[in-house]
């Protein structure tokens, strides 16, 4: 991303997005998911959802629900990003730009940072790589 992108995608966010952590849902068996981060900027013209998902190289669009009772309604468009990973590189870039979202997203990256994610620890990983690199060379 330029400096420019970065700084639109920034101004996109702090004007018409959010950030935060967020439920991920009701699984089938019914047991509750696990929050999610996620970025997400909401317009009624597609074309701006799109030009941030063309920006950003990631994410979905999709179309929020809207209470169609009242005449002249607009279908209201959400790109969004979620999962760790993704929104923590995303908010990395755009950190500098940001002015009105910019607390909460260092908030968001703090989480992101101290908590160990996934079902082992950074120490375990690194250990299971090391041994699977090794059997891995030394299969024949």
């Amino acid at each position: 991303m330029s400096e420019v992108e970065r700084a639109w995608l920034a101004c996109a966010i702090d004007g018409e997005g959010c950030v935060g952590f967020y439920e991920g849902g009701i699984t089938k068996n019914g047991k509750r998911k696990w929050p999610r981060a996620e970025v997400r900027v909401a317009n009624t013209d597609r074309r701006f959802c799109e030009h941030a998902k063309q920006v950003s190289g990631l994410g979905y669009i999709s179309t929020m629900n809207v209470n169609r009772t009242r005449f002249g309604k607009k279908p209201v468009y959400q790109w969004s990003i979620h999962g760790h990973i993704t929104v923590k590189w995303l908010l990395e870039q755009v950190l500098p730009y940001l002015v009105i979202k910019k607390e909460k997203s260092l908030t968001v990256l703090d989480k992101i940072n101290a908590r160990k994610w996934g079902r082992w620890g950074e120490d375990k990983r690194i250990k299971h790589s090391v041994i699977m690199t090794q059997w891995w060379e030394n299969r024949r």
